[in-house]
């Protein structure tokens, strides 16, 4: 049988989805109603502060935040394991919606009247939490041989349905920046390195220094290719490309066979959904001028803004460990700069009603 498979007898792979999945919410709900306050203002105001854990939050990935990865790390461990902050968890939320009338001159008598006249805003405002999202790693655990080699899934199964592994990193220091990810050398080798044909010397970083010393994994992914030249000469080493660091300057450390080692498991101990993205900021406006042409027809001219405040509200995150320091427009581990949901828009538009 295969090592790791619930029954070995069966000659295939074979995916069995149960509703196992269980939450639990705690929150305090408030909540202001205005109903034509002063005869000119309706107002709806809430604020929620809450928590929600749970073990799955959708039966899909999302490669994103929310449900990062759908499957467990450890799939014989789903109840403990995986349980934790949900991907519907937004601790605080505060949200606004209001509507009025400006009161000045609305009887629109004589000129000043029109022009003074008639007049309204309306609006609404979100200020929330960021969503939760699961670091994950898509490759690095099989590709060094993670779990005394092949990784910990069952790489049968992972390619058929998954198509990513479902391994967690190890944290590092949590007050390091959320971007930042370390590597033992020994594992920074296994991943980067290049064998020279002819000497069966491996280049690459970490490959000559001691097994355990931690290598920056986000400086190594973006400055380690290219490491012969087209006749296969090794290149000497980019020294930018194995900068040497330790835990504390490191929020999350790659999981492989020498993390394993060290940490004693070839689990993760970074817990789901344990980071979050950028909290949401938005204001929506429009204002209305209403002109009163007779007793039947009526002329309205509004201006809308979405996204009033100009702020760059991000629409995503990518949780993958091996896109660490990547800096590209929609990838980039942890960094919500990268995922902008647009700047502000304004748009105008009239009416006739008669």
């Amino acid at each position: 049988g295969v090592a790791g498979r619930a029954n070995c007898n069966l000659a295939s792979v074979l995916r069995l989805r149960t509703n196992g999945g269980f939450s639990d919410y705690n929150g305090l709900q408030t909540e202001v109603r205005t109903q034509q306050l002063f005869n000119q203002l309706t107002m709806r105001a809430n604020f929620t502060w809450s928590k929600t854990t749970d073990n799955s939050s959708e039966i899909f990935s999302t490669f994103a935040g929310g449900n990062s990865s759908a499957f467990s790390q450890n799939p014989f461990d789903n109840t403990r394991g995986e349980h934790g902050v949900s991907g519907l968890d937004f601790p605080r939320n505060f949200t606004i919606s209001a509507y009025e009338d400006l009161p000045f001159f609305r009887g629109q008598h004589g000129f000043v009247g029109h022009v003074l006249g008639g007049w309204a805003i309306s609006g609404t405002y979100i200020l929330s939490s960021g969503q939760a999202y699961t670091p994950v790693q898509a490759f690095f655990s099989e590709a060094t041989g993670g779990c005394g080699g092949g990784g910990c899934t069952d790489g049968l199964f992972t390619g058929t349905f998954v198509g990513a592994e479902s391994i967690r990193p190890f944290l590092g220091s949590a007050s390091a920046p959320a971007t930042s990810v370390a590597a033992y050398a020994s594992d920074a080798c296994s991943f980067f390195g290049v064998q020279n044909p002819d000497t069966g010397v491996v280049y690459g970083p970490g490959c000559a220094l001691a097994p355990t010393t931690l290598v920056s994994f986000n400086t190594a992914n973006v400055n380690a290719p290219a490491l012969f030249d087209a006749n296969g000469n090794p290149i000497a080493l980019n020294p930018a490309s194995q900068v040497v660091t330790d835990k504390g300057h490191a929020r999350y450390i790659t999981n492989g066979p020498e993390a394993n080692t060290v940490f004693g498991t070839p689990f993760g101990n970074v817990s789901r959904n344990y980071a979050r993205d950028a909290i949401s900021n938005n204001m929506n406006l429009t204002f209305y001028k209403n002109v009163k042409i007779s007793e039947r027809v009526n002329f309205q001219f509004h201006a809308s803004m979405l996204n009033a405040l100009n702020h760059g509200n991000a629409n995503s995150i990518d949780p993958v460990i091996e896109d660490a320091g990547l800096a590209f427009e929609g990838a980039g581990f942890g960094d919500s700069t990268l995922f902008s949901g647009g700047a502000r828009s304004v748009a105008f538009g009239f009416k006739i009603s008669f």
